[in-house]
């Protein structure tokens, strides 16, 4: 590196004689001749400064150079700016959005040529900036979930209920499910027993949990009873191929919550229907067995239609000749779920019709 040196500068003035002494010049107190003479000029201390400041300037150059860029997100429904937004440029530079929305970044050597946009519970955004635009304003919109619907019952227990309880699913009951009246889907559960008048599974069928009377015996769909009023049974040969439709199904085993009734002094049986199914579907289903036993069943659904409405169907045939003489069964039945699903609300109507056996 070049050390700074000091540049002398020399210039010849003439000298003007004293008007007294012509032809004289003046020296160290004594009158010499006239004649121009030799003087040297040392660089000023202004010269000098200027010079430090254009070197100080090109250093700092690059960094002068750098640039910055920034913006404002905002919420695409309400308008409200949105804080804690990451925005990440493509280089590696990222920054937060403030209270007021608004990011900026500093230090940039070239405009972004991409910025992401990311906060939880909002759609994620890549934006590309206009050629020479040094600011993006953004609007980010919430990113909406579809759930299954969420029942709060009264009915149901779970690990911090003092009861011995069972759960079967909808998996469960699928794999078992050839028609047979619904308490033979649960016949493999503890302490449960179940019967058929007919031999087949189908028609007239009972079930008894802990060797309970079915009368005290409490069975509900949805949260809603299914026990007569006045005998407290249930009559299952009026529900057939009710498990085509069924989502889960609990048992409870011994005196069940107070919700449930008197008739809940043996066991509780907890039926939930299908859950909401977001895609269309259409299934057929055709099961054939001994005593020329056959069931077919039809089942579709629309899906969620634009995002608020659900219809699901099915339509049930079961027949066996059985194993005793008139002991035959012809059973139809159809199931229909409708549902509004809203933002906070879910309105759901069933409408289920049963046969009778011959």
């Amino acid at each position: 590196m070049e050390k700074d040196s000091i540049a002398l500068k020399a210039e010849i003035i003439p000298f003007e004689p004293d008007p007294g002494h012509a032809g004289e010049g003046r020296k160290g107190g004594r009158i010499v001749s006239g004649g121009p003479c030799l003087r040297y000029v040392l660089p000023s201390n202004n010269l000098f400064m200027y010079r430090l400041i254009a070197q100080i300037f090109l250093l700092l150059l690059p960094a002068l150079a750098l640039g910055q860029f920034s913006g404002i997100v905002t919420d695409s429904r309400t308008g409200a700016p949105l804080e804690g937004v990451l925005v990440t440029a493509d280089a590696g530079a990222s920054t937060f959005t403030n209270s007021d929305g608004v990011y900026e970044m500093t230090g940039l050597s070239a405009t972004p040529s991409i910025l992401t946009f990311e906060k939880d519970e909002y759609v994620a955004l890549e934006l590309s900036p206009r050629n020479g635009s040094s600011e993006l304003n953004v609007r980010m919109s919430r990113n909406d979930y579809i759930t299954d619907e969420v029942l709060i019952s009264a009915t149901r227990a779970n690990d911090k209920t003092a009861t011995s309880y069972s759960t079967v699913t909808e998996a469960d009951i699928n794999k078992i499910n050839f028609g047979q009246d619904l308490p033979f889907m649960l016949d493999q559960l503890p302490s449960t027993v179940v019967n058929s008048d007919a031999g087949a599974g189908v028609g007239y069928t009972g079930i008894r949990i802990r060797g309970t009377d079915p009368s005290r015996t409490n069975v509900t769909i949805n949260g809603i009873p299914l026990n007569d009023p006045e005998s407290h049974g249930v009559f299952w040969v009026n529900l057939p191929d009710l498990s085509s439709s069924v989502n889960s199904i609990q048992v409870q085993r011994g005196v069940g919550t107070s919700t449930n009734g008197s008739a809940a002094f043996g066991a509780s049986i907890n039926i939930e229907t299908s859950a909401l199914s977001q895609e269309p579907y259409i299934e057929v289903a055709n099961s054939f067995g001994s005593f020329n036993t056959r069931k077919h069943t039809v089942n579709a659904g629309t899906g969620l239609i634009n995002n608020r409405f659900a219809l699901d169907a099915r339509l049930s045939q079961i027949a066996s000749d059985g194993w005793v003489d008139r002991a035959s069964s012809d059973l139809r039945s159809y199931f229909i779920s409708a549902g509004y699903y809203g933002k906070k609300h879910l309105l759901n109507k069933i409408i289920f019709i049963i046969g009778n056996p011959k």
